[in-house]
């Protein structure tokens, strides 16, 4: 009894992310004129053919599957890659560390992207999708970008929200924030932290560049799963990164760098109070 009952359930639970996966399959009824070439799904213990070494970053974030579909659309040729990612903040994560050289950051359909020359890579909820764009011409990643939206279309998700103190006013471009969750996205984008955050694991960790009446800083704020955590990685950052000014709260840290604290004082000030009174 018991055996027929998992191999009941195993093809129901494999059918049933398979077709979370299908709802980003492009056909021709979504692109007129499409012609499908590859279509792929891979899932954790397959995703290290597809991708190598690089897949551990996104086991950090929190992988769930993925589906590969190479197209030709209008003589040009794409690659689709829709990642499903464990939570809408697993998804910006990724998208977040993964993003440069983008011509163009916000679309009215998405409200993260990233348009380059060669690919258009969009978070939305949690789905992290890339589209790469082969020709790299004009045309093609205009294109590129079609096939994005359409993707987007077809998906209901629903986007995460920030923290209230980034949602403040000293933080209207949001082009290059990062949310950063574990040693290997710290390695690839905040390597002056590797030390600091050594030995924690569990936090968020948001990067957020700014700029105050010409005056740049660099914002982090931090959620750790307990206060003891908080309070090792506090203890640590003055030693490894003396340019920091720590404020802790619980099991929340704020850190601010390179910030003109004298010449901008009341700016400085604001944001140490909101992230107290948030």
């Amino acid at each position: 009894m018991r055996l027929q009952f998992l191999l009941i359930f195993f093809p129901i639970f494999f059918n049933a992310i398979s077709q979370n996966t299908l709802i980003h399959k492009l056909s021709p009824d979504d692109l007129p004129g499409m012609e499908e070439s590859r279509w792929e799904v891979f899932n954790e213990n397959s995703l290290w053919g597809y991708i190598n070494g690089g897949a551990d970053l996104y086991f950090e974030y929190g992988f769930q599957e993925m589906s590969v579909q190479d197209i030709i659309w209008h003589n040009q040729r794409f690659k689709i890659d829709a990642y499903t990612m464990s939570y809408p903040e697993s998804a910006f994560g990724i998208f977040s560390v993964s993003r440069y050289g983008c011509m163009k950051n916000n679309e009215d359909f998405a409200k993260w992207m990233c348009i380059g020359t060669h690919q258009v890579l969009v978070c939305k909820g949690n789905l992290y999708l890339s589209v790469i764009a082969y020709s790299g011409s004009e045309k093609g990643i205009n294109l590129a970008t079609q096939i994005a939206k359409k993707i987007i279309e077809k998906v209901n998700y629903q986007d995460f929200k920030l923290p209230s103190i980034l949602s403040k006013d000293y933080f209207l471009d949001k082009s290059s924030l990062k949310l950063i969750t574990g040693q290997l996205a710290m390695q690839n984008s905040l390597t002056s932290m590797e030390k600091s955050f050594s030995s924690v694991s569990d936090y968020q960790l948001w990067v957020a560049p700014i700029e105050v009446n010409s005056h740049k800083a660099t914002i982090l704020v931090v959620t750790f799963q307990n206060e003891e955590d908080c309070t090792k990685v506090a203890s640590r950052i003055p030693e490894n990164d003396g340019q920091y000014s720590i404020t802790k709260k619980k099991n929340k840290l704020l850190g601010i760098k390179l910030f003109d604290k004298d010449g901008q004082i009341e700016v400085f000030n604001s944001i140490v109070s909101d992230f107290l009174n948030e």
